[in-house]
């Protein structure tokens, strides 16, 4: 006795079936070399210039949907690298257009801006690659692990490079094992360009007509441009994150477990702000 024909319901919902089969390809289909689409993320990176341009680059094994900018003199080489990506320069429209578009975003801005960007691509329910520092202040870190902490399923991680890479364990290795003997005074050195801050500006210039000041500011208050405003916090957000972690196990000092008590001071300063209770490493030996 034949089969019976199936019914049009039964139809569609194999023929269903087998679209998804093959818009869902295992990679060991594809055989070696070739990357399926299901394991390709869609990328909007913000902050493309600088160290966002590295961070762009990174992402060249994803699908590069969007890219942002407050600067396009700044972004002109990624814009060029990836001329199908569309281009934005403030990243909240960005997120609102292409919610639908994208898997993750990266957010190499100025440290002042992490927090914002970080927290608008949380809510809009990406996964977040955030530049060190993750933020400026104790409270915008708890505001951003507090949210990533509602969201379990996304992805967060801080591009923290120092603890990435070998040199923080080796220098380890070498200190347990006795191999540069006891170790008494650990001394870390920044290189000039990496000098923390610079003086507030006291004369006003012309935007660069390719920038946007105003989305370059962000949460910040408002203040008129200077011919050189450096958008960081200079050796104490860059390496010197990591660099002194580094020298932990070698004195066996801890962090403490408490916020310590700093006085604020802006961005811009030539000294780093003091602190109440700054714990010194005990020497071994």
């Amino acid at each position: 006795m034949g089969r019976a024909k199936p019914s049009r319901r039964e139809f569609v919902h194999s023929a269903a079936g087998a679209a998804g089969l093959f818009h869902i390809v295992p990679r060991h289909v594809l055989g070696r070399g070739y990357r399926a689409p299901s394991d390709t993320l869609n990328v909007a990176c913000i902050g493309v210039g600088g160290m966002g341009r590295n961070d762009v680059r990174g992402m060249e094994g994803e699908n590069l949907v969007a890219l942002c900018d407050v600067d396009w003199n700044a972004a002109a080489d990624a814009f060029k690298s990836y001329p199908k990506a569309r281009r934005y320069r403030d990243y909240r429209e960005m997120l609102d257009k292409e919610a639908r578009s994208i898997d993750a975003v990266t957010v190499s801005t100025p440290d002042h801006s992490h927090a914002a960007a970080t927290l608008l691509a949380l809510r809009a329910g990406k996964h977040v690659y955030c530049q060190k520092p993750l933020a400026r202040t104790m409270g915008e870190v708890r505001a951003v692990m507090a949210e990533a902490a509602r969201r379990p399923k996304q992805c967060t991680q801080m591009g923290n490079q120092g603890h990435t890479n070998e040199g923080t364990r080796q220098l380890r290795e070498w200190v347990e094992a006795g191999v540069i003997g006891p170790v008494r005074d650990p001394l870390l050195d920044q290189p000039p360009h990496l000098a923390p801050g610079i003086d507030r500006p006291t004369q006003a210039h012309n935007v660069p007509p390719t920038m946007d000041w105003n989305l370059w500011l962000g949460p910040a208050p408002e203040r008129p441009t200077a011919r050189r405003t450096r958008p960081s916090t200079g050796a104490a957000g860059g390496t010197s994150a990591p660099a002194p972690r580094a020298t932990w196990p070698a004195t066996g000092w801890t962090p403490p477990s408490g916020p310590s008590t700093c006085a604020t001071r802006p961005a811009w300063s030539r000294r780093p702000p003091s602190c109440t209770r700054r714990p010194r490493p005990s020497p071994r030996g």
